[in-house]
């Protein structure tokens, strides 16, 4: 029988990154080398501690994606309708369902009107418990806005790799005037304190002789 040949699934690599400890080890161990030209026992120590660092590589890349119930769940909340020129508030709810203390990366897709481009929130869940946290938006201009997939990358103790999961269907949320300012509004007027946001009455000519 012909053999099948192997082949890497694409949504692993596609959801594998290497952290920054990783690097930060490998500028070690380059260092090291460099010594070891001028101190020959040092290269022994660099290449043993090299192939040590890929074991623990191909162990926590395993541990990300073998271990059984072990995945990030992940859930934005965020209000229908945005009040223009407000702070609107947008809570995010994430589950660690592995059985071991993971740091997670936090990175929501906020709508492109904002122009909000950062390295995301980084936190510890404990194993098998959920944790939230909330940011607020202030629109600047009405319309449609749209968020993309909330973003999340789970670590193990030993925190060489990264796994990705994509969680949190885009959703859009439409921009309506502030209803906040207009209840201020309404809650002066009725309380005849209009001077207070520079609303003033102004007397015209001839209206004082005027009848009801």
């Amino acid at each position: 029988k012909p053999k099948t040949p192997f082949r890497v699934p694409l949504g692993f690599l596609r959801n594998l990154f290497l952290s920054a400890r990783l690097f930060w080890i490998l500028g070690g161990l380059v260092a090291v080398f460099v010594a070891s030209y001028f101190w020959g026992p040092l290269w022994v120590m660099a290449a043993w501690a090299t192939i040590g660092l890929a074991i623990a590589l191909v162990a926590d890349v395993l541990l990300l994606w073998t271990t059984r119930g072990g995945r990030l769940v992940g859930r934005r909340e965020v209000p229908s309708k945005l009040s223009l020129g407000d702070p609107n508030p947008v809570r995010l709810t994430v589950f660690n369902g592995y059985p071991f203390r993971s740091r997670v990366t936090v990175l929501d897709e906020v709508p492109v009107q904002f122009q909000k481009r950062d390295a995301g929130t980084v936190f510890t869940i404990p194993a098998r418990s959920e944790a939230e946290m909330t940011y607020t938006l202030r629109p600047t201009e009405r319309g449609a806005y749209g968020f993309g997939h909330l973003q999340l990358y789970a670590s193990s103790p030993l925190g060489l790799a990264l796994r990705r999961f994509r969680e949190a269907a885009p959703e859009d949320a439409k921009v309506y005037p502030s209803i906040l300012q207009m209840q201020r509004f309404a809650f002066l007027a009725t309380s005849d304190r209009l001077q207070e946001v520079g609303v003033k009455r102004v007397r015209r000519l001839g209206q004082t002789m005027e009848f009801d």
